[in-house]
């Protein structure tokens, strides 16, 4: 089940821009399928977890890819890929209907945050 936050995570691309996504907390991974509705989007999958230094939450991205049907996003088949994906409890969506721009934003993203 997804608990959408108040809060937006920003994430900083390779150019600079800051992106910002709207951020959902779930109990399982598994837990995100047919979660959303069938538009296109950004999605980035973290790990949350409460600094107690900054007293304050903190994210760890885990993943970032771009989808046209954010409904269909299967999680079990990511996982195959991104093992890493177990330890995820939250995803962030950017909605975002045209393809180029879907793809223009996920390459910026990762080549910032991502190692290759």
């Amino acid at each position: 089940m997804l608990k959408k936050l108040k809060s937006l995570l920003s994430v900083f691309g390779a150019s600079g821009y800051r992106y910002s996504f709207v951020l959902f907390l779930f109990d399982k991974v598994n837990g995100v399928e047919d979660a959303f509705p069938d538009e296109g989007a950004v999605f980035l999958f973290a790990r949350r977890a409460f600094d107690f230094l900054r007293m304050r939450f903190v994210y760890e991205p885990i993943y970032c890819g771009a989808t046209k049907n954010l409904s269909q996003l299967s999680v079990g088949k990511l996982s195959n890929h991104v093992p890493a994906l177990v330890g995820a409890n939250c995803i962030g969506v950017i909605y975002e209907a045209d393809a180029h721009e879907r793809s223009r934003v996920l390459a910026d993203i990762v080549r910032r945050n991502f190692k290759a």
